[in-house]
């Protein structure tokens, strides 16, 4: 079993920090707008904006966290089972966020390169071990930063 310090050292502060750079509740978008333009086919996926990426995130994030509090035992402790369940559950998430932004988004391709590493984690003996690898941090960073160029700052 890990202790709860390890794990938030991976699981709850990192992808806390990194993801709340997406926290910003000053996005205004005004959905009549979009729906307004003509749409050039009709089989054609809705496209998500970064900042509605950078909010979906974060709300990702925070549903992560419940978890990850959720499964910690009194002693905060967790078992490898636990654990890899709620990376599996934030991988699967942002996976869902990073496949509704555009194919030129910025922000998509960092929340998807984070989806890719929790669900290395998710998938192996040691989860811990593969989020303290650096992927995790690289991909954070730039994902906070395209956040931070969109004017989204962190709470």
């Amino acid at each position: 079993m890990k202790r709860l310090t390890l794990v938030q050292s991976t699981l709850i502060a990192l992808p806390l920090a990194l993801l709340t750079a997406c926290g910003s509740d000053s996005d205004t978008t005004d959905k009549k707008d979009t729906a307004a333009a003509p749409a050039t086919s009709s089989a054609a996926p809705a496209v998500t904006g970064d900042k509605e990426l950078c909010e979906q995130a974060n709300q990702a994030k925070v549903t992560m966290g419940t978890a990850l509090a959720s499964a910690a035992s009194s002693a905060g402790e967790f078992d490898p089972a636990a654990l890899k369940k709620v990376t599996a559950t934030f991988a699967a998430d942002l996976k869902k966020i990073a496949a509704s932004g555009g194919a030129d988004s910025e922000v998509a391709k960092y929340v998807e390169q984070l989806s890719a590493e929790f669900a290395k984690a998710a998938a192996s003996a040691d989860p811990e071990k593969v989020l303290d690898s650096g992927a995790v941090d690289k991909a954070g960073e730039g994902f906070d930063a395209a956040c931070a160029k969109l004017g989204v700052k962190a709470s």
